[in-house]
């Protein structure tokens, strides 16, 4: 039996961590999720807006927000 890889050994440990979680917490995980596949910014901005008490939500959408907005212009530089 092969032993598993360090990406499956992270992958298997982000899947325990996101079931443990309570289901507020897997929403906003599956919404950094989409939106960093899809270079999409307008759910973080949504999200900012649904949750205006929960600071570390919205520092999270913030630095998401902000590495997709970077990898944007990168590739517009590129372009």
């Amino acid at each position: 039996m092969n032993s598993p890889t360090p990406h499956e050994d992270l992958t298997q440990e982000f899947l325990a961590l996101y079931k443990a979680a309570d289901p507020f917490k897997q929403f906003v995980v599956r919404v950094l999720i989409k939106a960093g596949t899809s270079n999409d910014t307008a759910p973080l901005h949504k999200l900012i807006r649904l949750c205006p008490h929960h600071e570390d939500v919205k520092a999270a959408a913030r630095l998401m927000i902000a590495a997709i907005e970077k990898e944007l212009v990168s590739k517009k530089v590129q372009a």
